[in-house]
């Protein structure tokens, strides 16, 4: 399998989201919002970093098999 992305980057695993209850909970809702803002702050990061690379023609490391 050949991969075509950077091997450099850390790839965020995806966040294992709360269960939603019956009724609604501030607690929980506040706790679901900072997962997913903890995952996309993570992605974004991945993503700005390959954009970056992308940008300076500095792609020649992905085609490390």
């Amino acid at each position: 399998m050949t991969k075509y992305y950077n091997t450099n980057t850390n790839i965020p695993a995806v966040p294992q989201f709360p269960v939603a209850p019956a009724n609604y909970s501030q607690d929980q809702m506040n706790q679901l919002n900072n997962s997913l803002r903890l995952y996309l702050t993570q992605l974004n990061s991945t993503v700005s970093t390959n954009i970056e690379a992308i940008q300076s023609n500095n792609v020649l490391t992905w085609l490390n098999l």
